[in-house]
């Protein structure tokens, strides 16, 4: 069904959106992968969405909810957990405790950011180790310590203006800022002596995902730029087909679909990106490995992985702990580079939860219908 789905696709002009030079009035990222990957589903008509939704998100919807803090128009709170950012591959397309280039055991030391770097951070800048030399997409839709956000201030009574590393990076046909969550950051919780009680980012990151680089913010409420959010695109096609071929044992083909995903993020290929780990063999099982990560990835905060979870079975060791990200508290860098667990509490009832519950006015309608268990 899904090999059918692509052919009938591609035969109506559907593909992966490769466009990078996108420009909404803001022509950052300038480098032309992160700037594709920015656009993918933001491109109002593009050819990789297939079925969307077309409502407008309204001015508390994620745009506003993940830009840097300004009071009265931009809320700072939609912020991916550590466990998310994990799941980002190396560079090198590789999981992070995986790639031999990557030292897991200095991913929270606080460093400066080199030239070698300049593309992924602010060179200067103080950042930790865990958000340096990793894939594309993460540049493309994570905002970090260091890191870059591509938004602009708007003309007149912009929200940044008094940035000052708004007004280094930023100029005529292009603007950005750099991130700092640390006590009295651009993103930080606190300011002066107290700490805000809401808009505020709980783990020391922002999402940039379907945040249009072109939103010149104001410090005064306004609407997003709207465009339809994607609910299925070429990429769960490409992605669906190969888990379903690894089930099959049809690995070329799943690594086949597998890698026009990860040519479009700027990683390597599978056999390229495994296959230098001591020459290590796609088995099924590491496939099936693969496969999972890279949807958890390629879907980031796309309303995916509610669903992935539940249908392999896992849901429990991710949903029933709680999520962690740095000390949002701190005054410092080094404090504040700390794994904390968030104080959000979160609960997964398994089994019971891999099932939804059937609404009681269906179960009164028909007194043979069973209600799911343990509800």
């Amino acid at each position: 069904a899904y090999k059918e789905a692509i052919q009938l696709a591609e035969a109506n002009g559907f593909g992966l959106y490769t466009k990078s030079d996108k420009d909404d009035g803001n022509a950052e990222p300038k480098d032309p992968v992160q700037h594709c990957l920015r656009y993918v589903i933001m491109d109002a008509g593009n050819n990789e969405v297939i079925w969307s939704d077309s409502r407008g998100e309204g001015n508390y919807g994620l745009q506003n909810k993940s830009l840097p803090y300004s009071s009265g128009s931009a809320w700072n709170g939609v912020a991916p957990t550590l466990t998310m950012l994990k799941r980002f591959y190396t560079k090198n397309g590789l999981p992070i405790d995986q790639d031999p280039e990557y030292n897991t055991a200095e991913m929270f030391d606080v460093t400066t950011v080199d030239d070698t770097h300049a593309k992924q951070a602010a060179v200067g800048v103080k950042t930790f180790k865990f958000n340096l030399d990793r894939e594309p997409r993460y540049y493309a839709w994570v905002a970090f310590q260091g890191g870059f956000y591509e938004v602009l201030s708007a003309a007149s009574n912009g929200a940044y203006v008094d940035d000052k590393s708004y007004k280094k990076y930023s100029g005529n046909g292009y603007g950005k800022l750099v991130c700092d969550f640390v006590w009295g950051g651009n993103c930080a919780r606190g300011t002066g002596g107290s700490l805000r009680g809401n808009n505020y980012s709980p783990t020391g990151f922002l999402n940039k995902k379907g945040v249009n680089p072109g939103f010149a913010v104001s410090k005064s409420l306004q609407g997003p730029l709207d465009y339809p959010w994607p609910i299925i695109r070429m990429a769960e096609l490409y992605l669906g087909y190969a888990e379903a071929c690894v089930e099959t044992n049809e690995l070329g083909e799943a690594a086949d679909n597998l890698n026009k995903i990860r040519q479009r993020a700027g990683i390597p290929t599978v056999e390229k990106s495994w296959g230098e780990i001591a020459g290590k063999q796609l088995t099924q099982d590491l496939l099936r490995q693969i496969v999972r990560q890279e949807r958890q990835v390629e879907f980031y905060l796309e309303n995916q992985n509610f669903w992935d979870l539940r249908r392999w079975k896992i849901a429990e060791k991710y949903f029933n702990v709680k999520a962690k990200g740095m000390d949002i508290t701190a005054k410092t860098i080094d404090e504040f580079v700390k794994p904390t667990e968030v104080v959000f509490e979160r609960k997964f009832e398994s089994p019971t939860q891999y099932l939804l519950p059937i609404p009681l006015s269906d179960v009164n309608k028909n007194e043979k219908l069973v209600q799911n268990p343990g509800y």
